[in-house]
Protein backbone atom coordinates (compact mmCIF):
# COMPACT_ATOMS: atom_id res chain seq x y z
CA UNK A 1 0.00 0.00 0.00
CA UNK A 2 1.38 3.41 -1.00
CA UNK A 3 0.68 6.01 1.67
CA UNK A 4 0.61 9.80 1.15
CA UNK A 5 3.29 12.00 2.65
CA UNK A 6 2.56 13.14 6.17
CA UNK A 7 1.88 16.82 6.71
CA UNK A 8 3.86 18.78 9.29
CA UNK A 9 2.41 20.84 12.10
CA UNK A 10 3.71 23.22 14.76
CA UNK A 11 3.55 20.48 17.39
CA UNK A 12 6.59 19.30 19.21
CA UNK A 13 9.00 17.69 16.69
CA UNK A 14 9.70 14.67 18.90
CA UNK A 15 5.97 13.97 19.30
CA UNK A 16 5.46 14.30 15.55
CA UNK A 17 8.40 12.02 14.85
CA UNK A 18 6.98 9.39 17.21
CA UNK A 19 3.52 9.76 15.67
CA UNK A 20 5.01 9.18 12.20
CA UNK A 21 6.82 6.10 13.42
CA UNK A 22 3.67 4.62 15.01
CA UNK A 23 1.68 5.51 11.90
CA UNK A 24 4.06 3.60 9.64
CA UNK A 25 3.93 0.60 11.97
CA UNK A 26 0.11 0.78 11.84
CA UNK A 27 0.26 0.82 8.03
CA UNK A 28 2.40 -2.30 8.13
CA UNK A 29 -0.15 -4.07 10.31
CA UNK A 30 -2.97 -3.01 7.97
CA UNK A 31 -1.06 -4.45 5.01
CA UNK A 32 -0.86 -7.79 6.85
CA UNK A 33 -4.61 -7.68 7.72
CA UNK A 34 -3.98 -7.39 11.46
CA UNK A 35 -6.97 -5.10 12.00
CA UNK A 36 -6.86 -5.16 15.79
CA UNK A 37 -3.21 -4.06 15.97
CA UNK A 38 -3.81 -1.51 13.21
CA UNK A 39 -6.68 0.00 15.20
CA UNK A 40 -4.64 0.30 18.40
CA UNK A 41 -1.56 1.72 16.71
CA UNK A 42 -3.31 4.26 14.47
CA UNK A 43 -5.33 5.60 17.38
CA UNK A 44 -2.09 5.95 19.37
CA UNK A 45 -0.58 7.91 16.44
CA UNK A 46 -3.70 10.09 16.32
CA UNK A 47 -3.36 10.89 20.02
CA UNK A 48 0.26 11.94 19.45
CA UNK A 49 -0.52 14.12 16.41
CA UNK A 50 -4.28 14.89 16.30
CA UNK A 51 -3.84 17.62 13.66
CA UNK A 52 -2.49 15.29 11.00
CA UNK A 53 -5.28 14.73 8.44
CA UNK A 54 -3.73 11.52 7.09
CA UNK A 55 -3.41 9.89 10.50
CA UNK A 56 -6.92 11.06 11.43
CA UNK A 57 -8.25 9.58 8.16
CA UNK A 58 -6.83 6.15 8.96
CA UNK A 59 -8.04 6.38 12.55
CA UNK A 60 -11.54 6.85 11.16
CA UNK A 61 -11.03 4.02 8.67
CA UNK A 62 -9.85 1.75 11.51
CA UNK A 63 -13.09 2.38 13.41
CA UNK A 64 -15.13 1.32 10.40
CA UNK A 65 -12.96 -1.72 9.70
CA UNK A 66 -13.60 -3.15 13.16
CA UNK A 67 -17.38 -3.14 12.54
CA UNK A 68 -20.31 -2.97 14.98
CA UNK A 69 -19.53 0.66 15.84
CA UNK A 70 -22.37 2.83 17.23
CA UNK A 71 -23.80 5.56 14.98
CA UNK A 72 -21.96 8.42 16.66
CA UNK A 73 -18.63 6.59 16.22
CA UNK A 74 -19.41 5.97 12.55
CA UNK A 75 -20.28 9.63 12.02
CA UNK A 76 -17.04 10.71 13.72
CA UNK A 77 -15.02 8.28 11.60
CA UNK A 78 -16.61 9.56 8.39
CA UNK A 79 -15.97 13.16 9.39
CA UNK A 80 -12.25 12.37 9.79
CA UNK A 81 -12.14 10.76 6.36
CA UNK A 82 -14.05 13.67 4.85
CA UNK A 83 -11.60 16.16 6.38
CA UNK A 84 -8.81 14.33 4.55
CA UNK A 85 -10.81 14.46 1.32
CA UNK A 86 -11.26 18.22 1.68
CA UNK A 87 -7.53 18.70 2.30
CA UNK A 88 -6.25 16.15 -0.24
CA UNK A 89 -8.82 15.75 -3.06
CA UNK A 90 -6.03 14.58 -5.38
CA UNK A 91 -5.37 11.33 -3.43
CA UNK A 92 -7.24 8.67 -5.34
CA UNK A 93 -6.62 5.62 -3.14
CA UNK A 94 -7.79 7.04 0.19
CA UNK A 95 -10.67 9.00 -1.28
CA UNK A 96 -11.93 6.07 -3.33
CA UNK A 97 -12.02 4.00 -0.14
CA UNK A 98 -13.91 6.85 1.50
CA UNK A 99 -16.46 6.86 -1.33
CA UNK A 100 -17.02 3.11 -1.04
CA UNK A 101 -17.39 3.32 2.73
CA UNK A 102 -19.98 6.08 2.32
CA UNK A 103 -21.98 3.82 0.05
CA UNK A 104 -21.75 0.89 2.48
CA UNK A 105 -23.11 2.93 5.42
CA UNK A 106 -25.86 4.61 3.39
CA UNK A 107 -24.26 8.05 2.91
CA UNK A 108 -25.04 7.98 -0.79
CA UNK A 109 -24.92 11.75 -1.31
CA UNK A 110 -21.37 11.87 0.09
CA UNK A 111 -20.39 8.91 -2.08
CA UNK A 112 -21.66 10.74 -5.17
CA UNK A 113 -19.88 13.96 -4.16
CA UNK A 114 -16.52 12.21 -3.75
CA UNK A 115 -16.77 10.10 -6.92
CA UNK A 116 -17.74 13.08 -9.05
CA UNK A 117 -14.62 14.88 -7.81
CA UNK A 118 -12.33 11.88 -8.34
CA UNK A 119 -13.50 11.26 -11.90
CA UNK A 120 -12.10 14.60 -13.05
CA UNK A 121 -8.51 13.80 -12.08
CA UNK A 122 -8.43 10.03 -12.58
CA UNK A 123 -9.45 9.19 -16.18
CA UNK A 124 -7.93 5.68 -15.95
CA UNK A 125 -10.46 4.75 -13.27
CA UNK A 126 -13.38 6.79 -14.65
CA UNK A 127 -15.37 3.86 -16.05
CA UNK A 128 -15.31 1.96 -12.79
CA UNK A 129 -16.40 5.05 -10.85
CA UNK A 130 -19.14 5.89 -13.35
CA UNK A 131 -20.57 2.39 -12.94
CA UNK A 132 -20.64 2.99 -9.18
CA UNK A 133 -22.17 6.41 -9.75
CA UNK A 134 -24.90 4.93 -11.91
CA UNK A 135 -25.98 2.65 -9.06
CA UNK A 136 -25.75 5.52 -6.58
CA UNK A 137 -27.77 7.86 -8.81
CA UNK A 138 -30.41 5.18 -9.30
CA UNK A 139 -30.59 4.64 -5.56
CA UNK A 140 -31.39 8.32 -5.14
CA UNK A 141 -34.00 8.23 -7.91
CA UNK A 142 -31.77 10.14 -10.35
CA UNK A 143 -32.40 7.70 -13.18
CA UNK A 144 -31.52 10.12 -16.00
CA UNK A 145 -28.13 10.76 -14.39
CA UNK A 146 -27.64 7.00 -14.01
CA UNK A 147 -28.32 6.46 -17.72
CA UNK A 148 -25.96 9.33 -18.67
CA UNK A 149 -23.21 7.82 -16.51
CA UNK A 150 -23.59 4.46 -18.25
CA UNK A 151 -23.56 6.16 -21.66
CA UNK A 152 -20.23 7.79 -20.75
CA UNK A 153 -18.84 4.36 -19.92
CA UNK A 154 -19.96 3.10 -23.32
CA UNK A 155 -18.07 5.91 -25.03
CA UNK A 156 -14.76 4.63 -23.66
CA UNK A 157 -15.37 0.93 -23.13
CA UNK A 158 -17.94 0.13 -25.80
CA UNK A 159 -21.31 -1.58 -25.41
CA UNK A 160 -21.75 -4.47 -23.00
CA UNK A 161 -24.65 -6.71 -22.08
CA UNK A 162 -24.61 -5.58 -18.46
CA UNK A 163 -24.66 -1.88 -19.31
CA UNK A 164 -27.42 -2.26 -21.88
CA UNK A 165 -29.56 -4.29 -19.48
CA UNK A 166 -29.05 -1.70 -16.73
CA UNK A 167 -29.92 1.21 -19.01
CA UNK A 168 -33.10 -0.47 -20.16
CA UNK A 169 -34.01 -1.24 -16.56
CA UNK A 170 -33.67 2.43 -15.63
CA UNK A 171 -35.67 3.48 -18.70
CA UNK A 172 -38.44 1.08 -17.77
CA UNK A 173 -38.47 2.53 -14.27
CA UNK A 174 -38.93 5.96 -15.87
CA UNK A 175 -41.80 4.58 -18.01
CA UNK A 176 -39.98 5.86 -21.08
CA UNK A 177 -41.26 3.28 -23.56
CA UNK A 178 -39.76 5.02 -26.59
CA UNK A 179 -36.30 5.11 -25.05
CA UNK A 180 -36.59 1.45 -24.07
CA UNK A 181 -37.47 0.31 -27.57
CA UNK A 182 -34.80 2.53 -29.13
CA UNK A 183 -32.16 1.14 -26.78
CA UNK A 184 -33.28 -2.40 -27.51
CA UNK A 185 -33.06 -1.84 -31.25
CA UNK A 186 -29.60 -0.30 -30.81
CA UNK A 187 -28.46 -3.42 -28.95
CA UNK A 188 -29.89 -5.64 -31.68
CA UNK A 189 -28.07 -3.71 -34.38
CA UNK A 190 -24.77 -3.63 -32.48
CA UNK A 191 -24.91 -7.37 -31.72
CA UNK A 192 -25.96 -8.37 -35.22
CA UNK A 193 -29.41 -9.53 -34.14
CA UNK A 194 -27.65 -11.97 -31.80
CA UNK A 195 -28.65 -14.10 -28.84
CA UNK A 196 -28.38 -11.49 -26.08
CA UNK A 197 -30.21 -8.82 -28.05
CA UNK A 198 -33.17 -11.06 -28.77
CA UNK A 199 -33.39 -12.32 -25.18
CA UNK A 200 -33.21 -8.74 -23.97
CA UNK A 201 -35.97 -7.66 -26.35
CA UNK A 202 -38.09 -10.60 -25.21
CA UNK A 203 -37.79 -9.38 -21.64
CA UNK A 204 -38.47 -5.79 -22.72
CA UNK A 205 -41.64 -6.73 -24.58
CA UNK A 206 -42.83 -8.72 -21.57
CA UNK A 207 -42.24 -5.73 -19.30
CA UNK A 208 -44.16 -3.56 -21.77
CA UNK A 209 -47.09 -5.99 -21.79
CA UNK A 210 -46.56 -7.26 -25.34
CA UNK A 211 -46.27 -11.07 -25.00
CA UNK A 212 -46.71 -11.79 -28.74
CA UNK A 213 -43.66 -9.70 -29.65
CA UNK A 214 -41.78 -11.28 -26.72
CA UNK A 215 -42.47 -14.75 -28.13
CA UNK A 216 -41.13 -13.67 -31.53
CA UNK A 217 -37.91 -12.42 -29.92
CA UNK A 218 -37.52 -15.58 -27.85
CA UNK A 219 -38.04 -17.75 -30.93
CA UNK A 220 -35.25 -15.84 -32.70
CA UNK A 221 -33.01 -16.44 -29.69
CA UNK A 222 -33.87 -20.16 -29.68
CA UNK A 223 -33.00 -20.38 -33.35
CA UNK A 224 -29.50 -19.17 -32.42
CA UNK A 225 -29.13 -21.38 -29.32
CA UNK A 226 -31.65 -24.25 -29.34
CA UNK A 227 -30.27 -25.73 -26.12
CA UNK A 228 -30.95 -22.66 -23.98
CA UNK A 229 -33.51 -23.97 -21.53
CA UNK A 230 -34.07 -20.60 -19.88
CA UNK A 231 -35.54 -19.29 -23.12
CA UNK A 232 -38.00 -22.19 -23.13
CA UNK A 233 -38.79 -21.36 -19.52
CA UNK A 234 -39.39 -17.71 -20.41
CA UNK A 235 -41.78 -18.80 -23.16
CA UNK A 236 -43.46 -21.24 -20.79
CA UNK A 237 -44.11 -18.43 -18.31
CA UNK A 238 -45.79 -16.38 -21.05
CA UNK A 239 -48.07 -19.27 -21.99
CA UNK A 240 -48.83 -19.91 -18.36
CA UNK A 241 -49.93 -16.30 -17.83
CA UNK A 242 -52.12 -16.65 -20.92
CA UNK A 243 -53.70 -19.83 -19.53
CA UNK A 244 -52.31 -21.88 -22.42
CA UNK A 245 -51.58 -25.11 -20.54
CA UNK A 246 -50.61 -27.16 -23.62
CA UNK A 247 -47.94 -24.74 -24.84
CA UNK A 248 -46.75 -24.24 -21.26
CA UNK A 249 -46.15 -27.97 -20.85
CA UNK A 250 -44.56 -28.18 -24.28
CA UNK A 251 -41.94 -25.52 -23.51
CA UNK A 252 -41.14 -26.99 -20.09
CA UNK A 253 -40.65 -30.40 -21.63
CA UNK A 254 -38.51 -28.99 -24.44
CA UNK A 255 -36.19 -27.40 -21.89
CA UNK A 256 -35.98 -30.48 -19.72
CA UNK A 257 -35.70 -33.07 -22.47
CA UNK A 258 -33.23 -31.19 -24.65
CA UNK A 259 -29.95 -33.11 -24.48
CA UNK A 260 -28.04 -29.85 -24.98
CA UNK A 261 -29.56 -28.16 -21.94
CA UNK A 262 -27.06 -28.04 -19.08
CA UNK A 263 -27.98 -30.37 -16.18
CA UNK A 264 -27.74 -27.59 -13.60
CA UNK A 265 -30.14 -25.56 -15.73
CA UNK A 266 -32.49 -28.52 -15.92
CA UNK A 267 -32.49 -28.94 -12.14
CA UNK A 268 -33.22 -25.23 -11.74
CA UNK A 269 -36.06 -25.35 -14.30
CA UNK A 270 -37.50 -28.53 -12.78
CA UNK A 271 -37.34 -27.00 -9.30
CA UNK A 272 -39.31 -23.96 -10.44
CA UNK A 273 -41.77 -26.12 -12.36
CA UNK A 274 -42.49 -28.40 -9.41
CA UNK A 275 -42.77 -25.47 -7.02
CA UNK A 276 -45.19 -23.60 -9.24
CA UNK A 277 -47.29 -26.70 -9.89
CA UNK A 278 -47.61 -27.41 -6.17
CA UNK A 279 -48.34 -23.77 -5.40
CA UNK A 280 -51.13 -23.69 -7.96
CA UNK A 281 -52.39 -27.15 -6.95
CA UNK A 282 -52.38 -27.95 -10.66
CA UNK A 283 -53.59 -31.52 -11.20
CA UNK A 284 -53.23 -31.33 -14.98
CA UNK A 285 -49.46 -31.81 -14.91
CA UNK A 286 -47.60 -35.08 -14.40
CA UNK A 287 -44.54 -34.33 -12.31
CA UNK A 288 -43.72 -38.03 -11.90
CA UNK A 289 -43.60 -38.57 -15.64
CA UNK A 290 -41.41 -35.52 -16.27
CA UNK A 291 -39.00 -36.38 -13.44
CA UNK A 292 -38.67 -39.97 -14.59
CA UNK A 293 -38.04 -38.87 -18.17
CA UNK A 294 -35.27 -36.50 -17.05
CA UNK A 295 -33.80 -39.30 -14.90
CA UNK A 296 -33.78 -41.60 -17.95
CA UNK A 297 -31.71 -38.97 -19.78
CA UNK A 298 -29.40 -38.43 -16.79
CA UNK A 299 -29.49 -41.65 -14.72
CA UNK A 300 -26.24 -40.87 -12.90
CA UNK A 301 -27.04 -37.31 -11.83
CA UNK A 302 -27.76 -37.31 -8.06
CA UNK A 303 -29.19 -33.76 -8.13
CA UNK A 304 -32.20 -34.81 -10.22
CA UNK A 305 -32.95 -37.77 -7.98
CA UNK A 306 -32.63 -35.61 -4.83
CA UNK A 307 -35.12 -33.15 -6.27
CA UNK A 308 -37.55 -35.90 -7.20
CA UNK A 309 -37.17 -37.37 -3.70
CA UNK A 310 -38.07 -33.97 -2.23
CA UNK A 311 -41.28 -33.96 -4.26
CA UNK A 312 -42.17 -37.56 -3.40
CA UNK A 313 -41.62 -36.83 0.29
CA UNK A 314 -43.90 -33.79 0.03
CA UNK A 315 -46.71 -35.97 -1.38
CA UNK A 316 -46.03 -38.65 1.28
CA UNK A 317 -44.71 -41.25 -1.17
CA UNK A 318 -41.99 -42.27 1.27
CA UNK A 319 -41.19 -45.53 -0.49
CA UNK A 320 -40.56 -43.75 -3.80
CA UNK A 321 -38.57 -41.00 -2.09
CA UNK A 322 -36.37 -43.57 -0.36
CA UNK A 323 -35.71 -45.33 -3.66
CA UNK A 324 -34.59 -42.08 -5.30
CA UNK A 325 -32.37 -41.08 -2.37
CA UNK A 326 -30.81 -44.54 -2.37
CA UNK A 327 -29.87 -44.13 -6.05
CA UNK A 328 -28.58 -40.61 -5.36
CA UNK A 329 -26.35 -41.89 -2.55
CA UNK A 330 -25.00 -44.64 -4.78
CA UNK A 331 -23.78 -41.89 -7.09
CA UNK A 332 -22.62 -39.50 -4.36
CA UNK A 333 -22.35 -40.81 -0.78
CA UNK A 334 -20.67 -37.66 0.54
CA UNK A 335 -23.76 -35.93 1.99
CA UNK A 336 -24.43 -37.03 5.58
CA UNK A 337 -27.80 -35.23 5.60
CA UNK A 338 -29.01 -37.41 2.72
CA UNK A 339 -28.12 -40.56 4.64
CA UNK A 340 -30.09 -39.27 7.61
CA UNK A 341 -33.09 -38.39 5.41
CA UNK A 342 -33.05 -41.86 3.89
CA UNK A 343 -33.03 -43.45 7.35
CA UNK A 344 -36.01 -41.36 8.47
CA UNK A 345 -37.89 -42.30 5.29
CA UNK A 346 -37.47 -45.97 6.17
CA UNK A 347 -38.67 -45.21 9.69
CA UNK A 348 -41.81 -43.57 8.27
CA UNK A 349 -42.46 -46.79 6.34
CA UNK A 350 -41.83 -48.88 9.48
CA UNK A 351 -39.02 -50.58 7.53
CA UNK A 352 -36.79 -50.57 10.59
CA UNK A 353 -34.37 -53.23 9.34
CA UNK A 354 -33.67 -51.03 6.31
CA UNK A 355 -33.11 -48.06 8.61
CA UNK A 356 -30.49 -49.99 10.56
CA UNK A 357 -28.85 -51.39 7.43
CA UNK A 358 -28.66 -47.90 5.91
CA UNK A 359 -27.29 -46.52 9.16
CA UNK A 360 -24.49 -49.10 9.13
CA UNK A 361 -23.60 -48.13 5.55
CA UNK A 362 -23.67 -44.44 6.48
CA UNK A 363 -21.34 -45.01 9.43
CA UNK A 364 -18.66 -46.35 7.09
CA UNK A 365 -18.51 -42.83 5.62
CA UNK A 366 -19.39 -40.84 8.76
CA UNK A 367 -18.32 -42.87 11.82
CA UNK A 368 -18.52 -39.83 14.14
CA UNK A 369 -22.08 -38.80 13.25
CA UNK A 370 -24.14 -38.65 16.42
CA UNK A 371 -27.33 -38.20 14.38
CA UNK A 372 -26.88 -41.50 12.55
CA UNK A 373 -26.55 -43.40 15.83
CA UNK A 374 -29.59 -41.57 17.20
CA UNK A 375 -31.75 -42.38 14.16
CA UNK A 376 -30.74 -46.02 14.55
CA UNK A 377 -31.86 -45.76 18.18
CA UNK A 378 -35.22 -44.40 17.04
CA UNK A 379 -35.67 -47.37 14.70
CA UNK A 380 -34.84 -49.82 17.49
CA UNK A 381 -37.29 -48.09 19.81
CA UNK A 382 -40.07 -48.21 17.21
CA UNK A 383 -39.30 -51.90 16.64
CA UNK A 384 -39.69 -52.57 20.37
CA UNK A 385 -35.97 -53.13 20.95
CA UNK A 386 -35.76 -50.67 23.84
CA UNK A 387 -32.57 -51.88 25.53
CA UNK A 388 -30.68 -51.83 22.22
CA UNK A 389 -32.04 -48.35 21.53
CA UNK A 390 -30.62 -47.16 24.85
CA UNK A 391 -27.22 -48.60 23.97
CA UNK A 392 -27.27 -46.86 20.60
CA UNK A 393 -28.26 -43.52 22.14
CA UNK A 394 -25.45 -43.89 24.67
CA UNK A 395 -23.00 -44.12 21.77
CA UNK A 396 -24.67 -41.11 20.13
CA UNK A 397 -24.04 -39.06 23.29
CA UNK A 398 -20.31 -39.80 23.10
CA UNK A 399 -20.17 -38.37 19.56
CA UNK A 400 -21.49 -34.92 20.56
CA UNK A 401 -18.76 -32.36 21.26
CA UNK A 402 -21.02 -29.72 22.76
CA UNK A 403 -21.67 -30.80 26.35
CA UNK A 404 -24.82 -28.68 26.65
CA UNK A 405 -26.82 -28.80 23.46
CA UNK A 406 -30.22 -29.30 21.94
CA UNK A 407 -28.92 -32.53 20.40
CA UNK A 408 -28.12 -33.94 23.83
CA UNK A 409 -31.56 -32.90 25.08
CA UNK A 410 -33.19 -34.69 22.17
CA UNK A 411 -31.26 -37.89 22.87
CA UNK A 412 -32.02 -37.83 26.59
CA UNK A 413 -35.72 -37.29 25.84
CA UNK A 414 -35.68 -40.32 23.58
CA UNK A 415 -33.86 -42.39 26.19
CA UNK A 416 -36.54 -41.42 28.72
CA UNK A 417 -39.19 -42.87 26.41
CA UNK A 418 -37.24 -46.13 26.16
CA UNK A 419 -36.84 -46.40 29.93
CA UNK A 420 -40.59 -45.76 30.32
CA UNK A 421 -41.33 -48.65 27.95
CA UNK A 422 -39.05 -50.84 30.06
CA UNK A 423 -40.92 -49.80 33.20
CA UNK A 424 -37.86 -48.03 34.65
CA UNK A 425 -39.57 -44.77 35.60
CA UNK A 426 -36.80 -43.50 37.88
CA UNK A 427 -34.32 -43.75 35.00
CA UNK A 428 -36.85 -42.10 32.67
CA UNK A 429 -37.25 -39.13 35.02
CA UNK A 430 -33.47 -38.82 35.35
CA UNK A 431 -33.17 -38.62 31.55
CA UNK A 432 -35.91 -35.98 31.36
CA UNK A 433 -34.09 -33.96 34.02
CA UNK A 434 -30.82 -34.27 32.07
CA UNK A 435 -32.59 -33.12 28.90
CA UNK A 436 -33.96 -30.03 30.62
CA UNK A 437 -30.56 -29.28 32.14
CA UNK A 438 -29.15 -29.07 28.62
CA UNK A 439 -32.14 -27.26 27.13
CA UNK A 440 -34.57 -25.84 29.73
CA UNK A 441 -36.92 -24.57 27.03
CA UNK A 442 -37.01 -27.79 24.98
CA UNK A 443 -40.74 -28.07 24.39
CA UNK A 444 -40.64 -31.73 23.30
CA UNK A 445 -38.92 -32.72 26.54
CA UNK A 446 -41.36 -30.60 28.55
CA UNK A 447 -44.40 -32.20 26.91
CA UNK A 448 -43.11 -35.76 27.11
CA UNK A 449 -42.08 -35.31 30.74
CA UNK A 450 -45.53 -33.91 31.54
CA UNK A 451 -47.29 -36.78 29.78
CA UNK A 452 -45.17 -39.40 31.52
CA UNK A 453 -45.90 -37.84 34.91
CA UNK A 454 -49.63 -37.72 34.14
CA UNK A 455 -49.90 -41.33 32.98
CA UNK A 456 -47.92 -42.77 35.88
CA UNK A 457 -49.49 -41.02 38.84
CA UNK A 458 -46.90 -38.29 39.03
CA UNK A 459 -47.08 -34.65 40.11
CA UNK A 460 -49.97 -33.18 38.07
CA UNK A 461 -49.17 -29.61 39.11
CA UNK A 462 -45.66 -29.95 37.72
CA UNK A 463 -46.97 -31.74 34.63
CA UNK A 464 -49.47 -28.96 33.96
CA UNK A 465 -46.79 -26.30 34.34
CA UNK A 466 -44.55 -28.11 31.86
CA UNK A 467 -47.19 -28.67 29.19
CA UNK A 468 -48.28 -25.04 29.40
CA UNK A 469 -44.68 -24.06 28.59
CA UNK A 470 -44.73 -26.45 25.64
CA UNK A 471 -48.03 -25.03 24.37
CA UNK A 472 -46.65 -21.49 24.66
CA UNK A 473 -44.05 -22.54 22.09
CA UNK A 474 -46.40 -24.50 19.80
CA UNK A 475 -50.04 -23.72 20.61
CA UNK A 476 -51.36 -25.77 17.67
CA UNK A 477 -49.39 -28.94 18.36
CA UNK A 478 -51.90 -31.80 18.64
CA UNK A 479 -49.68 -33.89 20.96
CA UNK A 480 -49.22 -31.03 23.41
CA UNK A 481 -52.94 -30.22 23.33
CA UNK A 482 -53.69 -33.89 24.01
CA UNK A 483 -51.32 -33.92 26.98
CA UNK A 484 -53.00 -30.87 28.50
CA UNK A 485 -56.47 -32.31 27.85
CA UNK A 486 -55.47 -35.55 29.58
CA UNK A 487 -54.11 -33.72 32.63
CA UNK A 488 -57.39 -31.81 32.88
CA UNK A 489 -59.27 -35.13 32.56
CA UNK A 490 -57.27 -36.62 35.43
CA UNK A 491 -58.17 -33.56 37.50
CA UNK A 492 -61.85 -34.26 36.65
CA UNK A 493 -62.06 -30.90 34.80
CA UNK A 494 -64.06 -32.55 32.06
CA UNK A 495 -65.44 -29.52 30.20
CA UNK A 496 -62.08 -27.78 29.60
CA UNK A 497 -60.61 -31.23 28.89
CA UNK A 498 -63.16 -31.63 26.07
CA UNK A 499 -62.28 -28.20 24.70
CA UNK A 500 -58.58 -29.06 24.49
CA UNK A 501 -58.98 -32.61 23.16
CA UNK A 502 -61.16 -31.26 20.34
CA UNK A 503 -58.46 -28.68 19.57
CA UNK A 504 -55.99 -31.58 19.44
CA UNK A 505 -58.21 -33.56 17.06
CA UNK A 506 -58.69 -30.54 14.79
CA UNK A 507 -54.95 -29.77 14.78
CA UNK A 508 -54.10 -33.36 13.83
CA UNK A 509 -56.69 -33.40 11.03
CA UNK A 510 -55.47 -30.08 9.61
CA UNK A 511 -51.82 -31.15 9.64
CA UNK A 512 -51.50 -33.37 6.58
CA UNK A 513 -48.38 -35.09 7.90
CA UNK A 514 -50.16 -36.22 11.08
CA UNK A 515 -52.68 -39.02 11.61
CA UNK A 516 -55.22 -39.58 14.36
CA UNK A 517 -53.55 -42.08 16.69
CA UNK A 518 -55.31 -44.73 18.72
CA UNK A 519 -54.14 -42.98 21.90
CA UNK A 520 -55.60 -39.62 20.85
CA UNK A 521 -58.90 -41.23 19.84
CA UNK A 522 -59.10 -43.21 23.07
CA UNK A 523 -58.55 -40.05 25.10
CA UNK A 524 -61.23 -38.31 23.07
CA UNK A 525 -63.65 -41.15 23.79
CA UNK A 526 -62.89 -41.13 27.52
CA UNK A 527 -63.39 -37.38 27.76
CA UNK A 528 -66.61 -37.50 25.70
CA UNK A 529 -67.98 -40.21 27.98
CA UNK A 530 -67.34 -38.12 31.09
CA UNK A 531 -69.05 -35.20 29.39
CA UNK A 532 -72.26 -37.21 28.96
CA UNK A 533 -71.78 -38.17 25.29
CA UNK A 534 -71.54 -42.01 25.39
CA UNK A 535 -72.48 -42.62 21.72
CA UNK A 536 -69.75 -40.34 20.44
CA UNK A 537 -67.37 -41.88 22.97
CA UNK A 538 -68.14 -45.38 21.68
CA UNK A 539 -67.50 -44.28 18.10
CA UNK A 540 -64.05 -42.97 19.11
CA UNK A 541 -63.19 -46.14 21.03
CA UNK A 542 -64.14 -48.27 18.01
CA UNK A 543 -61.88 -46.22 15.74
CA UNK A 544 -59.08 -46.47 18.28
CA UNK A 545 -59.51 -50.24 18.53
CA UNK A 546 -59.23 -50.57 14.74
CA UNK A 547 -55.82 -48.90 15.00
CA UNK A 548 -54.76 -50.90 18.06
CA UNK A 549 -56.63 -54.23 18.11
CA UNK A 550 -54.27 -55.63 20.78
CA UNK A 551 -55.58 -53.25 23.47
CA UNK A 552 -57.66 -55.24 25.96
CA UNK A 553 -58.79 -52.05 27.73
CA UNK A 554 -60.13 -50.59 24.50
CA UNK A 555 -61.93 -53.84 23.72
CA UNK A 556 -63.61 -53.78 27.15
CA UNK A 557 -64.79 -50.19 26.58
CA UNK A 558 -66.22 -51.11 23.19
CA UNK A 559 -67.80 -54.39 24.31
CA UNK A 560 -69.38 -52.90 27.47
CA UNK A 561 -69.98 -49.43 25.98
CA UNK A 562 -68.65 -47.75 29.09
CA UNK A 563 -65.51 -46.24 30.52
CA UNK A 564 -63.12 -48.45 32.51
CA UNK A 565 -60.29 -47.22 34.73
CA UNK A 566 -56.93 -48.79 34.00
Amino acid sequence: MVLPMLSTTKADEERIRKANYVYLEAASRLASDDVSAFYDLINRACQLDPDNATIAYYAGYATLLRGHAPKDSIDMALSKMDAFFQEHPECFYENFIYARVCGQVGHTDDMIRVLETLIEGNPNHASMMRMMLADAYAGKGRLKDAIDALSEVEKTDGMSNDISAKKIGYMLAMNDTTAVLNEGQRVLEKTGNGLFGNILMGEVYMRLGNPDSALVSYDKALAIEPGNGYINLAKANIYREQGDADNYEREIRRALLNKDTDIDMKVDILTRYIGKTLQDNDSTTNIDQICNTVIELHPHEPAVRRLYADYLTFVHNYEGAAEQLSFALDGDPSDVKLWQRLMWLYNYQKAYDKTLETGDRALTYFPESSDIYHIKANAMNLAGRFSEALEMDSIALTKINDQSSASRANIFTHMAACYEQLGQLDEAYKCFDRALEDAPDDILALNNYAYTLSTHGGDLDRAESMVKMALAGEPENSSYLDTYAWILFLRHDYKPALEYIEKAINAAEEAEEEELTDELLEHYGDILFMNGQPEKALDCWRKALELNPQSELLRKKVDHKTYFYE
